[in-house]
């Protein structure tokens, strides 16, 4: 039995698999010597079983789950399109979360004003102090230096 030392292997070596492994091995070669990647235009025959074993070998379960996804595919895809699918799926869950924690953020933000308002409203109406009127509404004393310097 051969063992093959992947990341270390010639160009030349590489290029003499004639399977799906070539891709492989051209992933990890290029990365040990370039630290990028930049994919061939070579066609994945077998493209459920590829996925597998880059999941396993960069045990990244990115590539399973882009198997599910691809698996409605007919006829061959290349690695290119498979990280541009992995691209686009990763900008379209970092959108969404910063779409979420931007919502929250404003609500909170929104949450904070309206509560610097009534404390405006009752230091008016009541002629009272900062501090008694965030006392009167609830605020925690820690927290109290937060909305004084907001009034």
């Amino acid at each position: 039995m051969d063992v093959l030392d992947v990341p270390r292997l010639t160009g030349e070596q590489v290029e003499k698999f004639t399977s799906d492994f070539q891709i492989i091995a051209d992933y990890f070669v290029q990365l040990s010597k370039n630290k990028d990647y930049v994919p061939k235009d070579k066609i994945i025959r077998h493209t459920d079983s590829f996925l597998k074993l880059m999941s396993v070998l960069t045990q990244d379960n990115k590539y399973v789950e882009m198997g599910r996804e691809l698996s409605h595919d007919k006829g061959g895809i290349n690695m290119c399109e498979v990280l541009d699918k992995v691209e686009a799926r990763g900008e379209a869950r970092g959108k969404a979360i910063g779409e979420a924690m931007g919502e929250a953020r404003g609500k909170a933000i929104g949450a904070l004003n309206n509560t610097v308002e009534i404390l405006r409203v009752i230091i008016a109406k009541n002629s009272w102090s900062k501090e008694q009127a965030m006392e009167f509404i609830g605020i925690p004393k820690s927290e109290f230096a937060k909305y004084a310097a907001l009034l």
